[in-house]
């Protein structure tokens, strides 16, 4: 059972847990990402959990989501049970891209005049949460990726040189279409 808003709602005036007494009350168990359990109609803490719902590596997540995400279902953690954290480091190696960035600001003097730069830097998820990763795991899944993302290259290239051929065959038609017209016109 998701809880919306529960950071919100303690600010208001009530602690964190009362949503959760609530769900208790009712006889019912908070949604185990949470990190709260219900015990004699009270909720009762029993570990981190994660502040919200979603995908277990949403871009939008904080810090202790991901480690809890990195956690609860990666290799080392499970063991070998669960390699999703894995394949997430392994898809961010294969397509060069990461979900997270940070940016570092360097001033160079050129010509006497002090120049600010931007620069931003790949942070990856294994950096970001600080979760030991099993290599293993990883080389497995980045071959398995490798492999499915030369097939999605594959198929892109047959779509377009599809596409240009019927592209192709319909300028044909079409300028036929249009030297027959004059031709009968001529007569």
């Amino acid at each position: 059972m998701p809880v919306f808003h529960v950071r919100e709602w303690a600010e208001e005036g009530s602690n964190e847990l009362g949503v959760f007494d609530i769900i208790a009350q009712a006889g019912r168990q908070p949604f185990h990402i949470y990190g709260v359990k219900s015990l004699d109609g009270k909720a009762v803490r029993v570990k981190e959990g994660n502040s919200r719902t979603s995908c277990r590596y949403c871009i939008l997540a904080n810090k202790q989501d991901l480690t809890n995400a990195a956690n609860w279902y990666g290799s080392v953690a499970t063991n070998g049970e669960h390699t999703d954290y894995e394949m997430m480091i392994a898809l961010e190696e294969v397509v060069n891209h990461t979900m997270f960035f940070k940016t570092r600001t360097t001033t160079e003097t050129v010509d006497g005049e002090k120049i600010k730069r931007r620069e931003t830097i790949k942070v990856s998820l294994a950096e970001k949460t600080g979760v030991t990763v099993d290599e293993v795991a990883v080389r497995r899944w980045k071959m398995i990726l490798h492999e499915r993302r030369e097939q999605l290259l594959e198929r892109k290239r047959i779509e377009a040189e599809e596409k240009a051929a019927k592209k192709e065959q319909r300028q044909k038609s079409k300028s036929a279409a249009f030297i027959d017209t004059k031709t009968i016109a001529m007569f």
